[in-house]
């Protein structure tokens, strides 16, 4: 269930977990020390849920479980005026799948009002609308440029 790769300049093991239901490589998995449990964990490409143990140093036990993400789209404005607001396309967690509507609203209020920053879930955004306008080009102004990366700036 493993995967591993080489560096040169002598020798690296990396260990991948790979996915029980679609067979994509998950995450590393060399940093659980032997005997230890992990999970469960979501496969980044069918969003069923693992958990595993590694039973030796180059081997897991992987168990597939019942529980899944499902996609959900999410809306969010900005206190702007006039307001943009973004259309997310992200998962709905396992855990919260028996959540009653009003709780799960609740929970994603909670998340990207205080939680989370921006940064987190820009990734995930699929629209942009801004006065209306699906294609708002222009929304966005250009500041600058700066080689590098300029980390906190």
């Amino acid at each position: 269930m493993a995967e591993t790769s080489t560096r040169a300049r002598g020798l690296v093991t990396q260990l991948f977990l790979v996915c029980p239901n679609c067979g994509e490589r998950k995450e590393r998995v060399d940093h659980i020390a032997v005997g230890r449990s992990a999970g469960p964990w979501a496969c980044g490409f069918c969003h069923r849920y693992y958990r595993f143990v590694r039973t030796g140093p180059e081997t897991v036990e992987v168990e597939q479980l019942e529980q899944r993400e499902t996609p959900v789209t999410v809306t969010l404005r900005s206190r702007t005026v006039p307001p943009i607001t973004l259309k997310l396309h992200t998962w709905k967690y396992g855990h919260s799948q028996e959540d009653s509507a009003e709780e799960y609203v609740e929970h994603q209020r909670y998340f990207y009002n205080e939680h989370t920053c921006p940064t987190n879930f820009m990734r995930n955004v699929e629209k942009i609308v801004f006065e209306g306008d699906e294609d708002p080009h222009g929304v966005f102004e250009f500041v600058s440029v700066e080689d590098g990366h300029t980390a906190g700036r």
